[in-house]
């Protein structure tokens, strides 16, 4: 029974920590998908870019902000379950 729970703990806190990074990396690409989608934005004002570029921009904002949802969302229930197996409240 301990050795189940040890290497329980050990998954859960590998998944912590997976989803922790993945966390760090998506909140990068939305801070890049933001700026894409400002660089198309002055680019069509201007006339250098097509609005296909533009809504190209934003549908990849939204695929970023999802992507970083999902992470955090991933990440809070890998906590959990580490507290949980650990007898801790969150």
């Amino acid at each position: 029974m301990r050795n189940g729970l040890r290497v329980q703990t050990r998954r859960v806190r590998s998944r912590t920590s997976r989803w922790r990074r993945s966390g760090s990396a998506s909140t990068r690409t939305v801070e890049a998908a933001r700026e894409d989608l400002r660089v198309n934005r002055e680019r069509y004002s201007v006339g250098a870019s097509t609005i296909v570029d533009v809504l190209t921009s934003q549908s990849s904002l939204v695929e970023a902000e999802n992507t970083l949802i999902r992470a955090r969302y991933d990440y809070q229930i890998a906590r959990a379950q580490l507290e949980a197996l650990l007898g801790r409240s969150l």
